[in-house]
């Protein structure tokens, strides 16, 4: 009993001791190194040997092209980042650092795939390690060295643009399938052109795209039956389809799966599979423009244009860029339709100065440097009347609504003055009704005093009009005059509370007696009509008044004549009114 014990306690013990020997007895490959331009001619890797080509540094996303060509015997082909290299260099288990699913054990024959560079923080550079060993670190996986291997290689970088939204190998096992659209599927317009290509690497499987309705119903079980042209079966070496999104399948969501089972009806059995998948979209560059009011405005009116209606989906369309007349070159470079500058707004208020029909022209930019254009026809009319206005040249005296003017003096009025939101374009006369030209300024005269009227209406090219008038008065220079006989006959004495009857005569030497006016202003002290003369007022009005004082004592009254020009002249009566005598 104590001997098995102490056999079981030094086995114990020698099993707990670190295995150094088999660390320390792992072989570092010690493996030749090489450039790109080295191999793309043969190259042999000698069995028990390796080469390390490197591949340069690369961006994440960046897509590569393979074309690889192994020769007389099998190799394994190994991907890694500088970092996952390290443990292949020193000799350690390197499996599960390697890259996948881009790397490949016993590779014998042509290889072509696309590989996307894997999501990092930066660049990376990158090798591929070519092994014709046994490697401690294999795990006895894949080839094991043997005979001189011919190998050829040819790497080029793809230039994919922004809406190759899959682009890279894809692996699935057995009976299993993979979503390469994401969980939420590609939304497309109507008429987006959808281009799957597929290069299979190993196996064969299929890709066929599904609506949400078709991937729940698989989901619940049931096998897919693709639409015609919405498929490819089978893929074992290169295929291709381009299919166009139809009217009804405008913006529902579509799910692109690969399958390596039996999720679709007539495709390939199932196996373990690897295949590059691209798949681009071109969606048709169809902008649309709107606006808030039937494609008509006023002028100076703002009108708001709005393309946020235009079908982008995907997201594509990064600039705008809005010219407002199709009929004006305003930078001068020989195109009048792509004025204004590339900005980021889907919508302008725009408006305009004179009325007329104009284009306006929208073009837009994707995110790979495409443009679209797209025009729009816009009324915008003149519905505001001119503002009429007169203003004085000549030789006229601007009074209250129009101007004096001596006999034989020069009446000059223009219409400058005049305004419009787009221009004034006829100014018409007419004095005292009658037309007297078309012209910015009028000219007119008279010989004898009176009144005359001149009318002013202004249009602007769109019809609207305003007509201002101005009243002309002509009016001689010499004054009326009373009579100083007849001023001298009035009586100095009346009996308060009598009615008198009292006469003054006037006369002009220029206007009739009958256009004569003549105020008797009884309280002169008062401005009784407001005009800021107190002593001019009409209390009595004409050449003979009755007149009647009701309280006695001393009374001044001011006698005005006026001619039909303003031209006065005028008396004191100062009369003494007696009391009234009592029974």
């Amino acid at each position: 009993m104590r001997r098995t014990l102490g056999v079981l306690m030094a086995l114990m013990i020698c099993l707990s001791m670190p295995y150094a020997s088999a660390v320390e007895g792992r072989d570092a490959p010690n493996c030749a190194s090489a450039e790109l331009a080295d191999v793309t001619g043969a190259m042999a890797v000698d069995g028990g040997s390796c080469l390390d080509i490197n591949l340069g540094v690369h961006e994440p996303g960046t897509v590569l092209s393979f074309d690889l060509l192994v020769a007389d015997d099998a190799v394994d082909v190994l991907m890694f980042d500088e970092a996952g290299k390290a443990p292949y260099d020193l000799g350690q288990s390197y499996r599960s650092v390697m890259t996948t699913p881009v790397s490949t054990e016993a590779v014998l024959g042509q290889q072509v795939f696309h590989w996307k560079v894997p999501a990092s923080i930066n660049a990376k550079a990158w090798s591929m390690v070519v092994d014709n060993l046994a490697h401690d670190g294999d795990q006895g996986e894949g080839d094991q060295g043997g005979a001189r291997a011919q190998i050829s290689l040819q790497v080029s970088v793809l230039q994919d643009g922004a809406l190759t939204v899959v682009h890279d190998l894809q692996a699935a096992a057995n009976n299993t399938s993979l979503w390469l659209s994401g969980d939420d599927g590609l939304s497309l317009d109507a008429g987006t052109a959808v281009q799957l290509e597929a290069w299979g690497l190993d196996g064969a499987g299929d890709l066929a795209f599904f609506t949400d309705t078709q991937r729940t119903a698989w989901e619940d079980g049931a096998q897919h039956t693709p639409e015609a042209g919405t498929a490819l079966l089978d893929v074992s070496t290169t295929s291709s389809l381009t299919w166009t999104t139809p009217a009804s399948l405008d913006g529902v969501p579509m799910h692109l799966m690969l399958d390596a089972g039996d999720a679709i009806v007539g495709g390939a059995p199932p196996a373990d599979l690897r295949m590059t998948v691209r798949l681009t979209l071109d969606p048709p560059m169809n902008p649309v423009i709107e606006d808030d009011n039937n494609a008509s405005t006023t002028l100076g009116q703002p009108l708001l244009l709005d393309a946020s209606s235009t079908p982008d989906r995907l997201n594509r369309l990064v600039e705008w860029r809005w010219d407002l007349d199709a009929d004006e070159d305003a930078d001068g470079d020989g195109d009048a339709t792509n004025d204004g500058t590339w900005g980021t707004s889907t919508s302008v208020s725009a408006s305009w100065g004179q009325p007329g029909t104009y284009t306006v022209t929208l073009r837009v930019r994707d995110v790979d440097g495409r443009t679209a254009m797209v025009q729009h026809e816009v009324s915008v009319t003149d519905v505001v009347s001119p503002s009429a206005a007169v203003s004085s040249l000549g030789d006229e005296q601007p009074v209250e609504d129009g101007y004096r003017l001596d006999p034989d003096a020069v009446l000059r009025l223009s219409c400058a003055a005049s305004s419009d939101d787009h221009r004034i374009d006829v100014c018409a006369w007419a004095i005292d009704g009658a037309p007297a030209g078309q012209n910015d300024t009028v000219v007119a005269s008279w010989a004898d005093s009176g009144e005359h009227t001149v009318r002013l209406t202004v249009s602007d090219p769109s019809g609207n009009t305003d007509v201002i008038e101005r009243r002309v008065v002509v009016v001689d220079r010499t004054l009326p005059r009373l009579a100083a006989t007849s001023v001298g006959a009035l009586p100095a004495t009346v009996n308060a509370g009598a009615s008198d009857v009292v006469r003054v005569t006037v006369d002009d030497p220029v206007d009739d007696i009958e256009t004569l006016r003549v105020h008797w202003d009884l309280n002169p002290l008062s401005d009784t009509d407001g005009n800021g003369v107190p002593d001019d007022d009409a209390d009595l009005l004409g050449e003979e008044v009755q007149i009647t004082f009701d309280a006695a004592g001393e009374r001044v009254v001011v006698i005005t004549v006026f001619d039909p020009a303003g031209n006065s002249d005028r008396a004191v009566w100062t009369v003494d009114v007696a009391a009234a005598a009592t029974t």
